[in-house]
């Protein structure tokens, strides 16, 4: 099996975002399950990442740039994303359907 090149994984991470997670603004219903807005967040700050580096990284790195690259209000997301667990309520829906815009911005 021959490695894959980051920029066929940046291509992969992109369409992604256009064909899944940017028809999904259009139910802002999705974005109210607390599960939902977390993955929505983590896996967002990972496509940042990969559109800026020549490698994958961690989530932990991943989230570490982008809180620092992106500062406030995603920071914030970004720890709330990171510190949720089952059960537990996020109410970030808003701020999460503006993370995905920001990311297919960042992306343009």
């Amino acid at each position: 099996m021959s490695p894959v090149s980051i920029e066929a994984v940046r291509q992969a991470s992109k369409k992604d975002l256009l064909e899944e997670w940017k028809p999904k603004l259009e139910n802002a219903s999705y974005f109210e399950d607390a599960l939902n807005q977390a993955y929505v967040i983590l896996t967002m700050y990972r496509v940042l990442y990969r559109a800026k580096h020549d490698n994958v990284a961690s989530k932990r790195v991943a989230s570490e740039w982008a809180k620092q690259t992106y500062g406030k209000p995603w920071s914030d997301l970004v720890e709330k994303a990171e510190h949720w667990g089952h059960g537990r309520e996020m109410k970030s829906a808003k701020e999460t359907m503006d993370f995905v815009r920001f990311t297919l911005k960042e992306l343009e």
